[in-house]
């Protein structure tokens, strides 16, 4: 979970009284094809060093002076570090020239310790790379051994809650749906999923694979806290939760009962289908992880480092779950029925193929009930949403080097997903 809170950055200026009309992320804000990125394997920037050590400088020197074109000729006495607050998963740090103030400066992501356990950084990799070729992401300049270089996108901010509320100027419900629906219409290219199939159930496999596996041996004081979250009790609901899923055997006769039972079977049918698809989803849609600019309305995704095809549905209950943000307020901040059918309409308009599901439904009625299930959809994978990133949570505590209660926040994760399993309780019929 990244959580990038870009802060600091620059040139932002107070949004103008008339919102302006938001654009999608398919127009491509930056010139992406005019950089190849480049990989220099054999360069390292320590990810334990404190942040203005020597060594971290001269590491970071070298990895810019190689990747960054404009950074050819920067020198120790001219180079200007900044680390970026807010990451939970790994160091940023912002770079620029002190002799070209103007000239822009650059993020230096370093990946936190053992995180290959949950990530596949040669996925990423050339996953990132498409998605900054297609205009989706920031500009990515190249890859060193344990990280990447990325733009720093100036006059640009993190998406607060605020703005997802329906009285926002900014309306950052409709940019943000814009801009998941511009990732959802990709064609992206995994090697090792030629067939884009969805990957959570793959991704719950790793999660939990590491988090039973994890060694805290080094660091004793975190076992109260991981009795207290209670990683059986985890399973278990796993196990419970995935018969209502694409996870099991079980599931089809759950499907079969879901759409049989509807007033509109045929429109239940095609929700389903459009929820289960697959798609190029980004996994981690954390506020922090979209970038506005307030001035033009243009917004950006980052972070994308969990990205993979995956079930559309699952993407938009990561998204929902995550406007509570580290707070893990649920009550006050987890979307209500009609915030979430405000992102779903949003997101069908500007979607190609939604766009086309609208389309070809007559009556209004039809559409409102397309638009009542895929929401109903989107809950069921908000539970599933919150132990996948309990069990990161457990992987983190035992590997990271970044100063943050992981435990403690995977311990809210669960409350989150049985406050929600209340909540939604009419979604879950016995089987």
């Amino acid at each position: 979970m990244g959580a990038e809170e870009l802060s600091g950055v620059e040139g932002i200026e107070e949004p103008s009284a008339v919102p302006p009309e938001p654009r999608p992320a398919s127009l491509g804000f930056f010139a992406a094809g005019l950089i190849s990125p480049v990989l220099f394997p054999n360069l390292f920037v320590s990810s334990t060093t404190e942040d203005q050590s020597e060594q971290i400088l001269c590491e970071i020197l070298e990895v810019v002076t190689a990747i960054v074109p404009h950074f050819a000729d920067l020198t120790r006495s001219t180079l200007i570090v900044h680390r970026v607050s807010g990451g939970t998963t790994n160091r940023l740090y912002r770079v620029s020239d002190a002799r070209h103030p103007t000239a822009p400066a650059v993020v230096v992501r370093v990946f936190g310790e053992h995180t290959e356990l949950l990530i596949d950084r040669e996925k990423e990799t050339a996953v990132a790379a498409q998605l900054a070729a297609n205009g989706v992401t920031t500009l990515y300049y190249g890859s060193f051994g344990n990280g990447r270089v990325e733009a720093w996108m100036m006059s640009y901010r993190t998406v607060k809650f605020a703005d997802m509320q329906p009285c926002s100027t900014l309306n950052g419900c409709l940019i943000c749906a814009r801009l998941v629906a511009g990732l959802h219409d990709l064609t992206i290219v995994e090697k090792d999923n030629p067939q884009r199939a969805p990957q959570l159930g793959l991704l719950l496999q790793r999660f939990s694979t590491a988090a039973i596996s994890a060694d805290f041996g080094e660091k004793p004081n975190q076992e109260v806290a991981l009795e207290r979250l209670d990683l059986s009790r985890v399973h278990m609901e796993l196990e419970w939760l995935k018969q209502y899923l694409p996870l099991s055997d079980a599931f089809p006769r759950f499907y079969q009962q879901v759409t049989q039972s509807s007033s509109h079977p045929r429109i239940a049918d095609l929700a389903a289908e459009f929820a289960l698809s697959s798609v190029i989803c980004h996994n981690d849609l954390h506020l922090e992880n979209i970038l506005v600019n307030d001035q033009t309305g243009h917004g950006l995704l980052i972070d994308l480092e969990y990205g993979m095809h995956n079930f559309r549905a699952y993407d938009f209950a990561d998204h929902f779950n995550e406007y509570s943000g580290l707070s893990c307020d649920w009550g006050r901040c987890h979307p209500t029925t009609s915030d979430m059918r405000r992102f779903l309409r949003y997101y069908l308009e500007a979607s190609k193929e939604g766009n086309q599901l609208l389309a070809s439904l007559n009556a209004e009625a039809e559409r409102e009930c397309f638009l009542e299930e895929l929401r109903r959809w989107t809950c069921r994978f908000c539970l599933i949403n919150h132990i996948v990133w309990t069990y990161w949570s457990v992987v983190e505590a035992c590997n990271s080097t970044i100063e943050f209660d992981y435990l403690g926040y995977g311990s809210q994760r669960m409350v989150g997903y049985f406050y929600l399993k209340g909540i939604y309780s009419d979604l879950f019929p016995a089987l």
